[in-house]
């Protein structure tokens, strides 16, 4: 019996319960060894990234710093699954799980602020200014401001997670501090999504529909990614399914990777669309004029636009001061 009573105290030192994903509420749990391969794929997976991102920083007609958003998640990203190797491979230290727990809240809000500049590069271009342009405007500030917001919120809970495995108090204000970051950043995309379901299905898109519809199912992956890290956040039972590695993995990690593919290829699209569109338009105005023809040849597809004298090309404008 003393035995049994030294194995169940020894068990209790070697693994405090204050470390585990029962107070952490931590999606997927702490990292074990069945985080090796999904952590060393998803690393290479997003260092293949990069040669795709390098095409949308060329193509890209947005703004350069709206570029800067994916490349910080990106790079974030990285870095998490680096960490989470460093986890599997050393076990759990407090540093690296703070470190870890910081990157994996913070970096799904820049996605969230890239809808923003997305839909405000659309709205700019319409040929008419919106009927509710000044409330939309409020909206989109306050908009990042709670975005803000959320990286402090989610910034502290990840610094606080030290103290908290050894102060119940600070524990239950590092899971409030989560909820908070998560909450935020939910209504933030959900309401983007309204928005770009405003302009896909009331016809509103009056220019560049497929990117409109691009955006909107790119803003509606957020939203699911949102949703589930909410969840996670108030889930109390360690052993809920939303809890589980599998659903980590499947609704965060890989969804966040389809997401960011997903703006890196709207970019690349804008790029081509819209520096095509406005050299055929100023062709067309140039022609009815009567001044000019500028020469055309297949812009986006691998060829050379012409821009007649005094027309730039520089289609990124739009947005370059977000």
């Amino acid at each position: 019996m003393s035995t049994s009573t030294s194995a169940s105290t020894t068990t209790t030192t070697t693994n405090p319960p204050e470390f585990g994903s029962i107070h952490l509420r931590i999606a997927g749990g702490l990292p074990d060894h069945t985080d090796l391969a999904p952590s060393a794929v998803f690393l290479v997976l997003y260092a293949l990234l990069i040669p795709l991102y390098a095409l949308a920083w060329k193509k890209n007609c947005i703004g350069r710093w709206f570029m800067v958003r994916p490349a910080v998640f990106i790079v974030m990203r990285i870095a998490f699954f680096a960490l989470r190797l460093v986890l599997v491979e050393e076990g759990t230290s407090e540093g690296v799980l703070i470190a870890e727990m910081v990157l994996i809240s913070i970096g799904f809000i820049f996605l969230v602020d890239a809808t923003i500049v997305i839909w405000e590069y659309q709205r700019d271009r319409q040929p008419e200014e919106h009927e509710h342009a000044g409330l939309l405007s409020r909206f989109l500030k306050l908009s990042r401001v709670s975005l803000v917001a959320a990286i402090a919120t989610g910034t502290a809970a990840g610094g606080l997670t030290g103290q908290a495995l050894s102060d119940p108090d600070t524990m239950s204000t590092v899971v409030a501090l989560r909820k908070a970051c998560y909450i935020l950043s939910l209504i933030v995309v959900a309401v983007m999504l309204g928005l770009h379901a405003h302009s896909v299905f009331l016809g509103h898109a009056k220019i560049g529909w497929g990117i409109s519809c691009s955006a909107l199912v790119y803003t509606a992956v957020l939203v699911v990614i949102a949703v589930y890290r909410l969840i996670t956040a108030e889930e109390s039972n360690p052993r809920a399914a939303v809890l589980s590695k599998t659903a980590f993995w499947i609704l965060q990690v890989a969804l966040e990777w389809v997401a960011v593919v997903s703006l890196l290829l709207i970019t690349v699209y804008a790029g081509n669309y819209y520096s095509g569109r406005e050299f055929a338009e100023v062709d067309e105005r140039e022609n009815e004029n009567g001044n000019w023809k500028m020469e055309m040849r297949g812009r986006g597809q691998g060829q050379e636009a012409v821009s007649p004298p005094g027309y730039s090309s520089d289609a990124g404008k739009a947005g370059s001061s977000v």
